[in-house]
């Protein structure tokens, strides 16, 4: 059998990642934040990536702010994700002493006590802030953590990313049906299951209100929680002022009430779209609205049976 041929777009979006890497690496924090709000601002001027997607989610989202809000809403997070991605290399390749100046973790105390329930511990994020150093922290810092994720579309650029976020011993456990028994194995091992949960999950997710909107969402932190009767905590890591980026946790409740028994993946789920919600209305430049949230809608019985 052959071996699938690898079209040149992919090898050019490699080279370029690798060149980007190159070039981000030699520069300082300081400088990458400069560039991050130069290229933020390009972007937004020059080239409006998906733009019209972020104006209708900020609609939905806040129908009571104004365009010229919106607006800056939508530059400030052009900017932010700049930062997130330009730093994306650089601080996974950093040193134990560079990374640690410039990522701090609040609430520690939270994750040990879910710990020592010993059941293992689902750590939900959104796109929110930056996700990214988030998981690093935790693997640097000697925790057993793993991030379930699907591989990209380019082959190259996956095992480039893939070697990034793996190089301070975070595992990555693609999100296969083959894989799913070995998901499950490192819950129950008493690790950290680090679960990102916000984007549409399309037909097969399950329906609750984000932003007062119906969200096809994804069952997994619900269904791993409430399976394994793991500790369920919260966790968003949010990129200061000046420069640095500070990790908080929280632990949710997983007691689900009685008038909610016979749907408690449900609930579950409502209520982490919920708790997110409000981090995001207090910092909603740092979420990432580009996603199409809203895409899937429910079924034309759903809102009836609601």
């Amino acid at each position: 059998m052959t071996s699938r041929k690898i079209p040149l777009h992919f090898y050019i979006e490699h080279w370029l990642l690798k060149g980007l890497r190159r070039i981000l690496r030699s520069l300082s924090p300081c400088h990458r934040r400069h560039l991050a709000h130069f290229a933020g601002n390009l972007v937004y001027f020059l080239i409006p990536y998906r733009r019209s997607i972020m104006h209708a989610n900020l609609r939905r989202a806040f129908p009571n702010a104004n365009e010229k809000w919106r607006r800056r809403i939508i530059q400030t997070c052009y900017r932010h994700f700049a930062q997130v991605y330009f730093d994306f290399f650089p601080l996974y390749e950093a040193s134990a002493q560079q990374f640690d100046s410039l990522v701090e973790c609040h609430d520690l105390n939270v994750l040990n006590d879910a710990l020592s329930q010993k059941r293992g511990v689902v750590l939900v994020l959104f796109h929110f802030g930056n996700w990214e150093v988030c998981a690093d922290w935790f693997a640097r810092h000697g925790y057993g953590i793993a991030a379930v994720a699907k591989k990209m579309k380019n082959p190259l650029a996956d095992r480039l990313f893939l070697a990034a976020r793996t190089h301070n011993g975070l595992q990555i456990l693609y999100k296969t049906k083959a894989n799913s028994p070995r998901i499950w194995k490192f819950l129950r091992a008493e690790n950290i299951l680090y679960l990102l949960a916000d984007q549409d999950a399309r037909r097969n997710g399950i329906f609750v209100k984000f932003f007062d909107q119906w969200s096809s969402s994804y069952r997994g932190p619900a269904l791993f929680t409430l399976r394994q009767k793991a500790p369920l905590v919260a966790g968003w890591c949010l990129l200061q002022d000046n420069g640095k980026y500070i990790i908080r946790l929280k632990e949710l409740g997983t007691s689900v009430p009685t008038e909610y028994k016979n749907e408690p993946i449900a609930w579950l789920t409502q209520q982490i779209a919920h708790f997110f919600e409000e981090q995001i209305q207090g910092c909603p430049e740092q979420y990432y609205w580009f996603h199409r949230r809203w895409k899937t809608k429910p079924p034309s019985n759903f809102m009836v049976e609601k």
